[in-house]
């Protein structure tokens, strides 16, 4: 009986720990951002639905989110997710997120449209990513340190990465990194202070019109937070070298879903109880 205790703990356990943030990943090519166990919520995804596991040209699964003028008049497709909040206080001291992507279609902006295609909201901290013509073409983030121009924008997959550490954690790095493809583009100093909500957003979104006919391709988004400093006094999973080292990702790793997991439990349990009335014989 024991034994049959301990195993039904452990499934119980594994159960509850599916649906944790201190790592947590959605892949496009297999993955729903909507279901329940993954907490985001979608705006404006009736007329044009997006779809998963689609076959990228250079052999990625990825999601894909479409934008049509004709459908999307004056609503634009986009996910967000909130954070884990304690009362009106964000319950953690750093965010880490980080998305694989690439746009395809769609023009440059001016700064009077702000069309945008990534936001994070993190205490007072907030970051945009968005393409906008600034004396070309660029990825830009209007508000990081003086209104920066991360990169020049070219087409493909990308990978966009942010660092955040509140400044009220005893932390010796508090602001906002900001990675693309892997290499530092902007920085923004301490300031993550308050009880702003703290989200998460990707799809079409800032002023309606006009906003180009443009497709979102997801490889995967990953995102958590590091509540423990290091031997530096510094949050994010960061090296002796201040280099930041994510947790690993592996592209054909499914979450399964809680039932799934009670289920299997379940049989495990049966087993074990039939071979111990056979071995009781």
């Amino acid at each position: 009986m024991r034994l049959l205790l301990a195993i039904l703990m452990a499934v119980t356990v594994v159960a509850g720990a599916v649906c944790a943030d201190s790592w947590a990943y959605v892949y496009g090519g297999v993955d729903d951002p909507k279901k329940v166990c993954n907490g985001w919520s979608g705006t404006a995804l009736v007329l044009e639905p997006p779809a998963w596991n689609v076959l990228a040209d250079d052999g990625c699964i990825a999601l894909r989110l479409v934008h049509s003028q004709t459908n999307f008049a004056g609503n634009l497709p986009s996910y967000s997710k909130g954070f884990a909040m304690n009362g009106t206080v964000p319950a953690h001291s750093c965010l880490i997120w980080t998305w694989r992507f690439k746009l395809v279609g769609g023009a440059p902006s001016s700064m009077a449209q702000a069309n945008h295609y990534e936001r994070v909201n993190f205490q007072e901290e907030r970051s945009r990513l968005r393409r906008e013509a600034t004396g070309g073409d660029n990825w830009y983030d209007p508000d990081m340190t003086n209104k920066t121009t991360i990169g020049p924008y070219t087409p493909g997959w990308h990978t966009y990465t942010l660092l955040m550490v509140g400044e009220t954690f005893g932390a010796t790095n508090p602001g906002a990194v900001a990675y693309l493809d892997g290499v530092v583009a902007t920085t923004r100093p301490p300031g993550l202070v308050t009880t702003k909500q703290a989200s998460q957003r990707f799809g079409f979104f800032g002023v309606p019109n006009p906003f180009p006919d443009a497709e979102i391709w997801v490889d995967y988004i990953a995102y958590g937070y590091d509540d423990t400093l290091d031997e530096q006094n510094r949050l994010g999973w960061l090296d002796v070298d201040g280099n930041l080292v994510l947790p690993a990702l592996d592209p054909d790793y499914i979450i399964p879903e809680p039932s799934s997991l009670l289920t299997l439990g379940m049989g495990v349990l049966g087993a074990a109880w039939a071979l111990r009335r056979r071995l009781g014989r």
